[in-house]
């Protein structure tokens, strides 16, 4: 935090065209997985309590617009960490949700009460579109509508061409009426909007209307299943796009590949081929890709 500091107030002299300009920074947001957002900003485990707001589990639950809820601010967020280090300490964490004070907050211009970006590559790639199409799956093969073989035979391993491909593989035999059917539907058409390299105004708008479709939906036709965090998150999902951008932009996706790009490297080096260095990376590298 000395070095961020230092960015913030004093910037650091780079060299441009031959003169030496001041640059000054900051932290603009940060991206991560909700485990390592949670523990950057002091916060207590995703299965206990939520970052963004202060829903309970019964309400999350229940209610599927982002107004029906309280949102953390940094006013509320320093006031919570006030009980830390006092009598109240156990109700900082039981009822407010919040372990410790979280130091990127003694930046400048940063605060984690509206700078931890969501992330769609867990929350929805890992999160919420395998949850749902295990429950649809489930009904699909329980309704005889398809059978386990014919997934099997048809199925890929990646999630995001599943959910894409699930729709031409099983919808001819699946009734356009059927209505956990229409509610896999819903979240096709949020997929497309929060992959979306581009969105607009009206698709915000649409966005927050679809997915309180959705919700509300998945909770009726689905009434065993518990609305998850992962879920609860994408109510918050619009206002982050009118904020940020589309959120594309800040998943960790590019982060995994810079991991897979190590590993290459590293089996590289083991097995004697670094001779052949950047040649042998690049080939390995665009087999992995096209091959994922």
């Amino acid at each position: 935090m000395s070095e961020l500091k230092i960015l913030e107030q004093e910037g650091i002299l780079i060299e441009v065209n031959g003169q030496k300009v001041n640059f000054k920074g900051t932290i603009s947001l940060a991206s991560g997985d909700n485990l390592s957002l949670h523990l950057l900003g002091g916060f207590k485990s995703q299965s206990s309590a939520l970052r963004i707001c202060m829903a309970t589990s019964d309400e999350a639950q229940t209610k599927f617009l982002e107004c029906s809820f309280a949102l953390r601010t940094q006013e509320t967020y320093t006031y919570y960490c006030s009980f830390l280090s006092g009598p109240l300490c156990d109700d900082a964490s039981t009822t407010y949700g919040i372990l410790r004070k979280s130091i990127l907050n003694e930046s400048k211009y940063f605060h984690v009460a509206d700078g931890l970006v969501p992330d769609i590559m867990y929350d929805i790639l890992e999160g919420c579109a395998p949850y749902i199409v295990k429950e649809l799956v489930k009904y699909l093969i329980s309704e005889r509508i398809v059978t386990l073989q014919e997934l099997n035979d048809d199925i890929t391993a990646q999630m995001w061409c599943l959910c894409r491909l699930l729709s031409p593989m099983t919808g001819d035999k699946i009734p356009e009426s059927d209505l956990r059917w229409q509610n896999f539907l819903r979240l096709l058409s949020i997929m497309d909007l929060l992959f979306a390299p581009k969105v607009s105004q009206d698709d915000i708008a649409y966005l927050s209307v679809l997915i309180e479709d959705h919700h509300s939906s998945f909770s009726q036709h689905y009434p065993s299943c518990n609305i998850t965090p992962k879920i609860h998150y994408m109510v918050h999902y619009p206002t982050w796009i009118s904020r940020c951008g589309p959120l594309s932009r800040f998943w960790c996706m590019r982060f995994e590949r810079s991991k897979s790009y190590r590993a290459f490297s590293l089996a590289i080096f083991l097995e004697g081929s670094a001779s052949y260095c950047a040649f042998t990376l690049a080939i390995l590298f665009n087999t992995h890709s096209f091959a994922s």
